[in-house]
């Protein structure tokens, strides 16, 4: 997968760098309540309950299991992701916000290790405004391209003390200020 992509944090530490073998459990979205009139259908691409069109394509609110195990649970339009939604992987990520047309598009993803990255995405990468805070606290607020941090952005250590600075493709570039709160 690559760096900055949906499911790999890509800045900082990993459950596997950190000999973490043991991995929370995901809560099971299927395990939620089901809108009302909902059908169940099996797609080529994993087993839906939720609203359908006539057409049986999935259309207002739906469950999706996939084959690798992930779970979708939120609006559907024509088939596909569209509105707000929650995914998790079997690997216990998990993002919440708003999909279109079956792309995400500004949520929340948070990892398994405790990062948590909220902002926009454009081809499941973090592209745009968005803020990453690590699980230690720290955390950076700024632009994003790519997956990387890219232009301007404030990281914030866990001791308080702030940064500010420019970044390219995600190396610090220049003299920033340091500050301390």
């Amino acid at each position: 997968m690559a760096v900055g992509a949906i499911g790999s944090p890509g800045l900082g530490p990993t459950p596997q760098t950190l000999g973490l073998t043991q991995r929370p459990q995901p809560t099971r979205l299927t395990e939620t309540p089901v809108p009302p009139n909902s059908k169940t259908v099996e797609y080529w691409n994993g087993t839906y309950t939720g609203q359908i069109k006539q057409e049986g394509q999935q259309q207002g609110e739906g469950i999706m299991t996939f084959p690798d195990g992930r779970e979708y649970k939120g609006q559907w339009n024509d088939g596909k992701m569209d509105g707000h939604g929650k995914m998790i992987w079997t690997d216990g990520v998990k993002y919440e916000g708003n999909w279109d047309n079956g792309k995400i598009t500004t949520g929340t993803i948070t990892y398994v290790n405790g990062d948590e990255y909220t902002g926009e995405f454009i081809g499941g990468k973090r592209e745009g405004e968005g803020t990453y805070t690590w699980s230690d606290g720290a955390k950076y607020q700024g632009e994003w391209k790519n997956g990387k941090r890219n232009g301007k952005g404030i990281m914030t250590f866990p001791d308080g003390s702030k940064y500010e600075e420019t970044w390219v493709e995600g190396k610090l570039i220049g003299s920033g200020a340091i500050s301390a709160e």
